[in-house]
């Protein structure tokens, strides 16, 4: 005796997962191989298929009639567009990002899973005749299924477009050609019984039943190989992460290179060890700002509606470029992390009311003159001399700092040669040496 199909179970259970899983989608879970949107744009589209889930899963989750089924199946043809929508996007930027990776197949396997489930649900629906569903609609889904099928084995192209839509054949992938050598199998098993169903015999209970045990095998077996292609291509092609970044290669402050080397090699670790972002890769794209705040600003705002692949604006040492960047990176809800800005030429910002969106990483300086102190008391120093580079933008710090070491005990002084005449520097430099002979 066989044992009824519990269909509210199985209805309640389906909406669970599809709920896990969309949150899956949005939020990532690595152990899963699932990972969060690489673009806002990817994210936007994600997120209205959301919505329309929301939409179709509350009448789902209500009263069950015929009305309410004819509700769901008018809504789902916006839902269905919804994830169509969000294919194309992932497979146009993965693409751009990553041309190896074989976005088309992964597709055209996730659609193989919704034709078997149409055609199961469609072979249900003919016994009720106010419904609108014939026998030609699942003639129409067998006849993409194989099609499908012939694709994923041999390869070829989706559409005739560039050859981001090519699908590559398995011939030469034994546990490919395994996992769909078994959902063929499965197919052949289901196929006879939808053939009698569109050639016109009756849809008995017994008949139905066996499509839809048939098509819970079917839907295993594809999404074994479905799951295979997405999370076997994940993990060997990386998916790029680019980071804008602006750093003062000339001018003022020239400390570019040094923060070019120290981001490469965190970006080098980071892309080889696979443990903070895996699946992903880091790529930074350097600017120079000239450690000049209208330059920085241009730079983020050039890049910014040149492309939307930043994920982060990162750089930016010159602490002027970081006041006057903040603002703008807020505004474009760019998350900003700058390499250096010291509030000590800009005390404003270490305040979180006036830069709330600025992470500031870098050398703090502000306890200088105490580890000084502590190293005068230890070898006897008493006069503290204070140099600088340009005295029109560093003698107020400088004053500072005088102030602060006459209060801790020491004399103290400031100079400040030609910044750009090396001879004054050396003379500045010669003076001191005899100037401090034997003190």
């Amino acid at each position: 005796e066989s044992k009824p199909i519990n269909s509210t179970q199985v209805l309640e259970q389906t909406m669970q997962t599809i709920d896990d899983r969309m949150l899956n989608f949005k939020y990532g879970k690595t152990e899963a191989h699932f990972y969060p949107p690489m673009t806002q744009t990817i994210a936007n589209k994600l997120f209205e298929v959301s919505d329309r889930w929301d939409e179709l899963e509350h009448i789902a989750g209500g009263p069950r009639s015929l009305e309410s089924l004819q509700t769901m199946m008018s809504q789902s043809d916006g839902l269905t567009s919804a994830v169509v929508a969000l294919e194309g996007v992932v497979v146009d930027q993965a693409w751009t990002a990553a041309p190896e990776l074989q976005g088309s197949r992964i597709v055209v396997a996730n659609e193989q899973l919704a034709l078997l489930q149409a055609m199961c649900r469609d072979a249900v629906l003919t016994t009720q005749s106010s419904l609108g569903v014939t026998s030609k609609d699942i003639a129409a889904s067998m006849s993409s299924f194989e099609a499908n099928h012939k694709l994923l084995m041999e390869g070829g192209s989706v559409r005739r477009l560039a050859a981001k839509t090519d699908v590559a054949g398995i011939s030469e992938d034994p546990v490919a050609l395994d996992l769909m050598h078994k959902a063929e199998m499965q197919w052949l098993a289901l196929k006879p019984v939808l053939e009698a169903i569109v050639t016109g015999s009756p849809a008995t209970e017994t008949a139905l039943r066996t499509i839809v045990e048939s098509t819970a095998s079917a839907v295993e077996s594809m999404d074994s190989a479905a799951t295979y292609w997405g999370t076997t291509t994940r993990t060997t092609t990386m998916m790029t992460l680019e980071i804008l970044a602006p750093v003062p290669f000339t001018g003022d402050w020239p400390a570019g290179q040094t923060m070019r080397l120290a981001a490469q090699l965190a970006e080098s670790l980071i892309n080889e060890e696979q443990q903070i972002l895996p699946g992903y890769k880091l790529k930074h794209v350097f600017h120079d700002d000239k450690c000049d705040a209208s330059k920085n600003s241009q730079v983020v705002l050039a890049e910014m509606s040149a492309k939307d692949t930043y994920i982060a604006l990162g750089g930016t040492g010159c602490s002027q470029a970081c006041a006057a960047t903040a603002s703008v990176a807020s505004s474009i809800r760019l998350p900003f992390l700058s390499y250096e800005c010291s509030s000590d030429f800009d005390p404003e910002l270490s305040d979180t009311n006036t830069y709330p969106d600025l992470t500031r990483m870098g050398t703090v300086t502000t306890p200088v003159t105490d580890v000084i102190k502590n190293m005068g008391d230890n070898f006897g120093w008493s006069h503290v001399i204070i140099i600088s580079g340009d005295r029109s933008k560093y003698k107020k710090l400088a004053d500072e700092r005088k102030s602060k070491f006459e209060s801790l005990g020491f004399s103290s002084e400031y100079k400040s040669p030609v910044q750009d005449d090396f001879n004054s520097i050396q003379t500045m430099m010669s003076e001191i040496k005899e100037s401090t002979k034997g003190k």
